[in-house]
This record gives structure tokens, C-alpha cells and sequence, in this order.
């Protein structure tokens, strides 16, 4: 197993303790699926994870052009006004000139009163002009401040909003985060592996009416599982590859680990196969890294993943924790074929045939 891997794979032994016979378990099956599918809806359907929060991330980045375009309509706005108030102080200053030229002006004779009431005149044609151009700014700074204020309440409306996205984003990561770490989602898987388990011997032993509709409620969510885990290896910049397979018709699914000696799955999909009489005596695994765990051997028959087919194909029984997974997909498989691994491909696991090992030259 990959250091990749580690977070999905923590590999805790889990014990389960079986009370009463399958017949008694059985009444028990649709209560069971029904806190199960309960539990994906609330934390495995709609969006991804990883697509809400590209979501947030976009809505955010346009939320921040909107306040630049905001700034930059506003600005340039501002800029168209200037001039106005420029010409503005321009004749302020000059009908305070005229003021004070006004006040040192002689006044005893007609040619300094003619002179004087021409000043005046000058005076109240500035303060006219000045007048007339404040009513203009007057109205332009209205309007201004009428777009200001529209742009910042709709400004306003939208980080409401945004803040609300990324509340509920951050308050469903919380909760999943807790469901995952806590154990919840893996007891969930095992709990629904357990049932399929259940209902399947009951349909060997053709002890149970409801087993084959069970059977089928268990894989309708178990594959609705898979392809969320799966969509958000996609979604991840360095997520994992995972294969669907099918192991003795019982689809699963795994993720492809060059690095684990062995194929891995849970006891209780090989119960649901029923082979569990197959599973040998406890032992320790060395996984890659070194990492040891307990585990039971056992060989598998059929395996069927992307259409090659192999049987014999040795295995260890340890239990999954991550919803949708089944286990790895190691070397005991993957070493019967020349692998390809291109993660960014429409296709991202190839197996192609080996080739045939050259003839011993004669002696």
C-alpha cells in the first residue's frame, strides 16, 4: 500500500459480533438499508465535496471581479466629475479676487463708481456661472453617490450570499470529515457489506424471500459508492486510480496499488462470494513501507477487472474503511500483466499481456 494510500487504508481490525441466526438478521434487513441509504444521502449524494468547494472558489473570484469592476466604474465616474470641480474652485477663487478687489476699490468719483459697478458686474456673472456649474456638480454627485450606493448594496446582497456557500460548504466538511475519521463511514460500508453478505447465503440456501431484492437494494448502493469514490479521485489533483471488478460475478471495487503484494478485500464480500470456508488462519501481512496487519489469506477464483480475467489469485482479508472501496488491487493481480498507469487518460489503467519469455537456448 502507497503512502497514497494510508488515508484510505488505515487497516483497523474490526470485530463483529454476531447475535441469533441469519434468519433472525434477516427481519432485520430493511431497517438496516434504511438508516444505510439515510446515511449516503445525507453524506455521499449531490455535489462533491471537491466540486463544492471549485464552486465557492469561483463564485468568490467572481465575486471579487464584480467588487474590482465596481471600484474601476466608480473611479472612472469620479474622474468625469473633476473636472467639473475644478472649474468649480477655479471660480470660487476668482469671485473671492473680485471680493476683495471690490473692497479696495475707491468709490468717490463717477469714473471709480463707473469702474466699481463694472467689477461688480464681472462678480455676479462669476457668481452666476459658479451657481449654475454647482447645481451641474451638485446633480452629477448625486447620481454618483445614486450608483454607489446600488452597486454596494448589490455588493453587499452577493458576499451575504457568498458567505452563506461557504458556511454550508465549511459545515458539511466538518460533518463528513467527523463521519469519515470517526469511523462512521467504514462501520456504514461493513454494515452494508454485511447485509449483502447475509442475503446472499440466504439465497444459496434459498431460506429467505426478500434475499434477492436485498441483494440487489445492497449493490444499487454499493455502486452508487463506488462511483462517488471513484468521481472524487477524478475530481482530485492527485487522486488515486480506481477500478471497478467483479469477483465471482459480485461487482466490486478497488483502487490499482503497484506497491501492496496482494490483492485486499473484506471478509465480508468473500462471504458474500461465499468463500469464507477459502479463508486460511491468521497471519501477519507485510504491506509496502513495512506496515504490518493482520490479515487472513485466501484465494480467490474469479477475478474480472476491465475485462482480464484471472483466477487463482491470492488475496488478504482486511477490512476497508473508506465507503465504496473495496480494497487494493495489488501485485498478486498486476503482475500477470504489463500495467499502464496514465491517471490524466480517458482510460487510466491498461493491462496489456505480458510477453512470452524467450526459449532457453540449446545446450
Amino acid at each position: 500500500m502507497t503512502a497514497a494510500t494510508s488515508t484510505f487504508f488505515r487497516m483497523v481490525a474490526i470485530t463483529c459480533v454476531m447475535v441469533g441466526t441469519v434468519a433472525a438478521q434477516s427481519d432485520t434487513w430493511a431497517p438496516r438499508l434504511r438508516r444505510i441509504e439515510a446515511l449516503v444521502a445525507q453524506h455521499f449524494r449531490g455535489d462533491t465535496l471537491d466540486a463544492e468547494a471549485r464552486r465557492v472558489q469561483e463564485l468568490t473570484r467572481a465575486f471579487n471581479d464584480k467588487v474590482d469592476a465596481r471600484n474601476t466604474d466608480l473611479k472612472t465616474r469620479k474622474a468625469s466629475i473633476e473636472p467639473y470641480l475644478d472649474t468649480s474652485r477655479r471660480l470660487e477663487a476668482e469671485v473671492d479676487a473680485l471680493d476683495r478687489e471690490l473692497a479696495a476699490m475707491p468709490r468717490r468719483t463717477n469714473d471709480e463708481i463707473r469702474a466699481y459697478n463694472e467689477r461688480v458686474s464681472k462678480r455676479n456673472a462669476r457668481v452666476d456661472a459658479l451657481k449654475t456649474l454647482n447645481d451641474d456638480v451638485t446633480r452629477r454627485l448625486k447620481d454618483f453617490n445614486t450608483v454607489a450606493e446600488a452597486l454596494d448594496a448589490t455588493i453587499v446582497a452577493d458576499e451575504k450570499v457568498l458567505d452563506g456557500l461557504r458556511a454550508a460548504y465549511e459545515a458539511r466538511l466538518a460533518a463528513h470529515r467527523a463521519f469519515v475519521d470517526g469511523g462512521e463511514a467504514a462501520a456504514m460500508f461493513t454494515e452494508l457489506n454485511r447485509i449483502l453478505a447475509e442475503s446472499k447465503r440466504m439465497l444459496r440456501e434459498r431460506k429467505h424471500a426478500d434475499a434477492l431484492a436485498t441483494a440487489e437494494k445492497c449493490r444499487a448502493l454499493r455502486r452508487e459508492l463506488a462511483e462517488r469514490a471513484i468521481a472524487q479521485q477524478r475530481e482530485s489533483p492527485n487522486g488515486l486510480i480506481l477500478v471497478r471488478a467483479t469477483l465471482d460475478g459480485e461487482p466490486v471495487c478497488f483502487i490499482v496499488d503497484s506497491g501492496a503484494t496482494t490483492v485486499t478485500l473484506s471478509r465480508e464480500i468473500v462471504e458474500a462470494i461465499g468463500a469464507e470456508d477459502r479463508i486460511g488462519d491468521a497471519s501477519t501481512h507485510v504491506l509496502v513501507g513495512g506496515l504490518r496487519i493482520e490479515g487472513h489469506a485466501v484465494t480467490l477464483d474469479g477475478l474480472d477487472v476491465l475485462g482480464r480475467r484471472e483466477s487463482a489469485v491470492a488475496a488478504s482479508v482486511i477490512p476497508s474503511d473508506q465507503a465504496g472501496v473495496d480494497g487494493l488491487l495489488g501485485q498478486s493481480f498486476l503482475s500477470r500483466f504489463v500495467v499502464v498507469l496514465d491517471r490524466g487518460s480517458a482510460t487510466p489503467v491498461v493491462f496489456n499481456e505480458r510477453p512470452p519469455r524467450p526459449s532457453a537456448p540449446p545446450r
